[in-house]
């Protein structure tokens, strides 16, 4: 829905304010298509300079979690034509930057932010992860200490110089940084799961689970939340100490997997819903493959679909306990996913890869194997955390160690196995910290083995 849409009709006698208000609420809880409408209601007013400022900011957020950048762009520029000193501005302005690829612009912003707002933490945190995320060790490491230096009790910025030693693989002086946290109470938790990280890194298996068992006194903090989404690090991803500590991870966050995945906001299996819906009826059909299922919820959300019978396969004995609990699969596999395919000869009319392609770096074995257990007819379901096209390689480690593909590179490999992409949207995944992590939904059709 556009901004011209009808429902804005009962807004017409609220206050501006108000309307802006509980636009900007929706908007920050994904609710996009209610906060819609109040944009359009909002265009039919004549606010007043105060409100048009307010009003930029929430039209540049709605195009923003709407995957319009170009549109977010203009407005977030016209905040900082109006008010060259706004830091807030010119950090949301380059945020999205970030979002089109250009981040010597982006970086640019940051730095100017930070030189406005110095006190202002999220703005150096931001900083920090653009100049990560282009390859930039030494100027994101300076950054994180020049930022200590006026945030000492910032368990991010901690975070950060934990991550970054990690990132250099000098775990040493990583579990120094994480044991210096956890005596001076600096931590949320993020430090939690690093120094799991950490130790499962240097194969201390059982002293990684009792460090992730902490995580349950951290379900109220908002970084606890988001923590749960960094379980995987910098070994290749089919290891067998990776596939130990992720098992080990998921098994102690599945009693509250769910709500953890609800609380960051996550889209998945709503988008993929849309998705399929927007298909000719009868296109699609199961039986359907669940390839790290987790605790169900692709399932639970298209279950009505013509989609069943459903099988699920995931590394964690308890996850598959909670999708089993759900009774909406007919089968369950515990195991490393290349290998329980390797070893089973059935074929899918669907396979739904959805928030698993970032667990893997290079894709090509994975959707050989995919294709091969597709029926001529059927269809691959995927998400992917989007890396910039301009990027220099075809994948890179995220924050957090979750991979990050390019575009153009998940399409080429599955063009070169006989898909042929049926759709492909560009949208938000889920919120870390308040801002939108984007990535991209694909449905891709098997023509031919």
């Amino acid at each position: 829905m556009g901004f011209d849409g009808a429902p804005a009709d009962r807004w017409r006698d609220q206050t501006t304010a108000g309307i802006i208000d509980t636009a900007t609420n929706l908007i920050d809880t994904g609710r996009l298509e209610a906060a819609a409408w109040l944009v359009a209601a909002l265009t039919q007013k004549a606010p007043d300079d105060l409100e048009t400022e307010r009003l930029r900011r929430a039209r540049a957020s709605w195009h923003l979690n709407r995957n319009e950048p170009e549109a977010a762009l203009q407005e977030a520029a016209a905040l900082v034509t109006a008010d060259p000193g706004d830091h807030e501005a010119i950090r949301f302005l380059g945020t999205i930057l970030s979002h089109l690829g250009r981040t010597d612009e982006a970086e640019t912003c940051l730095r100017e932010a930070v030189r406005l707002a110095p006190m202002n933490a999220l703005h150096w945190d931001q900083l920090i992860s653009i100049r990560f995320m282009a390859g930039k060790l030494t100027d994101a490491s300076r950054a994180v200490h020049e930022a200590l230096s006026l945030h000492p009790l910032s368990p991010a910025l901690h975070n950060w110089l934990i991550f970054l030693h990690l990132a250099r693989e000098d775990l040493e002086a990583a579990l120094a940084l994480c044991e210096a946290c956890l005596a001076d109470g600096v931590l949320n938790g993020s430090t939690i799961v690093l120094t799991g990280h950490v130790l499962a890194a240097m194969g201390r298996h059982d002293d990684a689970k009792r460090a992730y068992q902490k995580l349950k006194y951290f379900i109220s903090d908002p970084n606890g939340q988001t923590a749960i989404d960094g379980i995987l690090a910098f070994e290749t991803p089919r290891s067998a100490s990776h596939t130990d500590r992720v098992r080990r991870l998921f098994d102690e966050a599945a009693d509250a997997f769910d709500s953890h995945l609800i609380a960051l906001g996550y889209r998945g299996p709503a988008v993929i819903r849309r998705e399929m819906e927007a298909l000719p009826p009868g296109l699609i059909n199961g039986p359907t493959l669940d390839l790290g299922c987790g605790t169900g919820l692709i399932a639970l959300v298209l279950g009505d679909l013509n989609l069943g019978p459903w099988t699920g396969i995931d590394l964690s004995p308890r996850m598959l306990a909670e999708a089993r609990s759900k009774h909406l699969y007919a089968d369950l596999h515990e195991g490393e996913i290349l290998e329980v395919l390797r070893s089973d000869p059935r074929r899918w009319g669907v396979i739904c890869a959805s928030d698993l392609i970032c667990y893997f770096d290079a894709v090509e074995a994975l959707i050989d194997e995919i294709a091969s257990h597709l029926r001529e007819d059927g269809h691959l379901v995927l998400s992917i955390e989007e890396l910039p096209p301009d990027s220099p390689s075809s994948w890179a480690a995220g924050r957090m160690g979750r991979f990050k593909h390019r575009r153009n590179y998940i399409e080429s490999v599955l063009t070169n196995r006989g898909f042929r992409v049926v759709r492909a949207v560009t949208e938000t995944l889920r919120f870390e910290a308040g801002a939108p992590v984007m990535g991209i939904f694909v449905i891709a059709g098997r023509t031919s083995h």
